[in-house]
């Protein structure tokens, strides 16, 4: 189950935002 990669995209999403 990819579980971090979905973490990873929104992670990275947040950081973009930031």
């Amino acid at each position: 189950i990819p579980l971090t990669f979905c973490v990873l995209a929104i992670s990275l999403l947040s950081n973009s935002s930031s």
